[in-house]
């Protein structure tokens, strides 16, 4: 199955596997929800004015890497596959509305 962007190769698929294996599922899903947390304040004081892009793309990166890590402990291949679909129904709304 195609990765959904090149940036996920075999090595950081293999380092988010090792986190797993170091810390657990637990600390990892307890990592990953601070993780989204981070992202809504940060993302809220962007907004406001009151914070450079910069930081917000760090955390978008945070975050990213973290629902990866997620998407391998739930099932790679049905996250993808609900990506997939996802993008599609977003895609047929899109021509919806531009009709």
């Amino acid at each position: 199955m195609q990765a959904l962007h090149p940036i996920w190769h075999r090595d950081a698929d293999a380092i988010l596997h090792k986190a797993l294996k170091t810390w657990g599922q637990h600390e990892q899903e307890q990592m990953a929800f601070g993780e989204c947390g981070e992202f809504v304040a940060l993302a809220a004081l962007k907004v406001q004015g009151r914070l450079t892009t910069e930081a917000v793309v760090d955390e978008i990166a945070d975050v990213t890497i973290m629902m990866r890590q997620m998407a391998h402990l739930y099932g790679l291949a049905q996250v993808e596959e609900r990506i997939r679909f996802k993008l599609d129904r977003l895609a047929k709304k899109l021509e919806r509305h531009q009709a």
